[in-house]
């Protein structure tokens, strides 16, 4: 029955997320943590790295493979090269990559953010923009790389100083990569729900 079959796709639902949590929880470490709550910047070249709730948490590497500091490290990376400076503040109220993003704008001196949601799908945000509106987006998670997040930083610097950024492919969606982790990315998302909280932005270190 329609009903039964329900039930086993529920039950499937949750072990897919516990067996995610624990494979999750093998990659915690002390690299990433928060140390107070982020303030609004007025220097033009501070450019904010919105992370979402789950960020180290429970949620510790992205769909790709890659951990989530190592991810950050990119980003910052991809920034200093432009001569500017990026701050990691964790947005607790909201999963919505958009929301994510525009939050960190709004916090930034530069008027400019990083989004990135701890699955790994990121995007580049200005304070000015609605919340569904950004510069650029990285939508499949699973196929962005250490190279595309340093470049994403090196265009959120380009745009925080208003100068041109680069054009880059972005890796196009493919239904069979979506296919394939579809139940990943569901169970990923139920685990970042359960973290989002009322709690204010919070600045994030990198050890």
């Amino acid at each position: 029955s329609s009903a039964r079959q329900t039930e086993i796709d529920t039950i499937r639902q949750q072990r897919s997320v516990s067996d995610l949590r624990t494979e999750q929880q093998s990659f915690a470490n002390k690299n990433i943590f928060a140390t107070g709550a982020a303030e609004t910047s007025y220097d033009p070249r501070d450019v904010v790295i919105g992370v979402s709730p789950a960020t180290g948490k429970d949620i510790w590497v992205t769909l790709s493979g890659l951990s989530l500091a190592d991810a950050i490290s990119e980003v910052l990376a991809g920034l200093e090269e432009e001569g500017c400076t990026g701050r990691i503040v964790r947005i607790n109220d909201s999963l919505d990559l958009g929301m994510i993003g525009l939050t960190a704008a709004r916090l930034s001196g530069s008027g400019v953010s990083v989004g990135l949601q701890a699955k790994g799908t990121a995007l580049i945000h200005r304070r000015d923009l609605a919340p569904l509106a950004n510069l650029e987006l990285y939508s499949v998670a699973p196929t962005i790389t250490r190279e595309l997040y340093r470049m994403m930083g090196i265009n959120a610097g380009r745009h925080a100083k208003g100068a041109t950024p680069e054009p880059v492919r972005n890796p196009y969606s493919d239904e069979a990569i979506e296919a394939r982790y579809h139940t990943k990315v569901v169970s990923l998302v139920a685990i970042e729900r359960e973290c989002v909280n009322s709690n204010g932005p919070e600045v994030m270190e990198l050890r």
